[in-house]
């Protein structure tokens, strides 16, 4: 239910709806109509919920009693449906003609929404910050990209910085550890894998992403570039703005996602087999214990 006092006030819940029974204007003599002990109940908690948030004044002073104020009247009501509306015509019948009828519009498609992953413990060497303004300037561009920093608090003093800089900041959001499982369904659902360190000995989260056929963007550094190919496995980017004109590239081209997804795969397939790992180590522990025994 929605309200409007002469002016932009929406509400899009249940609990605004309620609120309407200090909005909308009263039979003559200021008579309220009748509710149940129930919805009058429910109404009580509801205003001394808002009187608590609303009652203070600048400074820590509490204010007057909203209740002690009489609100100025609703010009109109709006109900998402009709047996809502047909639930405030019987609480208030004096303002039939107040109450319309319009349910809540959506303007979003999931498949318009880009999100972009950034995967790092929270420490100075993986520079989750980096990228934080330039891509929220983006944002504002467009409302539908988003960057998601996940990872764990290694460094307790740089965490609350990373929070204090994400919290103020819009198109940024922070997400604590995930387990492993959880991890790689946000990498599969995901638009992108962004890393953003200064420095890498070889990126596990790049290496993933291109096994579960993410397209990468990375910080042009060696340890990044001996495994990302610019625009054969990956993007790589020197500075934030051309990580925003790379990833706008990315969205815009869908060619190129495809071929970035295709190659990275191949390459992480070829090169990165956890079987080769294993040999190569099982070998050297073979050798160490052979020159242990002579």
């Amino acid at each position: 239910m929605a309200a409007a006092a002469g002016g932009n006030l929406s509400f899009a819940s249940i609990s605004f709806f309620l609120r309407l029974c200090l909005s909308i204007q009263g039979p003559p003599g200021g008579c309220r109509p009748r509710m149940c002990p129930e919805r009058c109940l429910g109404l009580g908690k509801l205003v001394r919920s808002r009187q608590a948030h609303r009652g203070r004044e600048p400074g820590g002073g509490a204010g007057p009693s909203s209740l002690q104020r009489r609100p100025a009247p609703a010009r109109f009501a709006v109900a998402f449906t009709e047996s809502m509306k047909e639930v405030a015509e019987t609480q208030w019948p004096h303002a039939r003609s107040k109450i319309y009828v319009q349910s809540q519009g959506i303007n979003q498609s999931a498949d318009n929404l880009y999100i972009f992953l950034l995967v790092c413990g929270l420490r100075q060497v993986k520079d989750p910050l980096y990228l934080v303004d330039a891509f929220s300037e983006w944002h504002r561009e467009e409302p539908n990209v988003y960057m998601v920093i996940v990872g764990p608090e290694v460094d307790p003093v740089f965490t609350r910085e990373v929070e204090a800089k994400v919290q103020r900041t819009l198109g940024v959001r922070l997400v604590g550890e995930m387990p492993q499982g959880d991890l790689h369904a946000a990498l599969k659902n995901c638009f992108a894998v962004v890393n953003s360190s200064v420095s890498e000995g070889m990126s596990a989260a790049i290496l993933e992403a291109m096994d579960l056929e993410v397209p990468v963007l990375a910080r042009n550094i060696p340890g990044n570039a001996a495994v990302v190919k610019h625009e054969v496995t990956g993007l790589l980017f020197s500075d934030p703005q051309e990580f925003v004109h790379l990833a706008k590239r990315l969205t815009r081209d869908p060619a190129l996602e495809r071929d970035l997804v295709a190659r990275g795969t191949e390459y992480v397939r070829a090169c990165h087999s956890w079987q080769a790992e294993r040999h190569t180590y099982q070998s050297l522990i073979r050798t160490l214990e052979g020159s242990i025994q002579d």
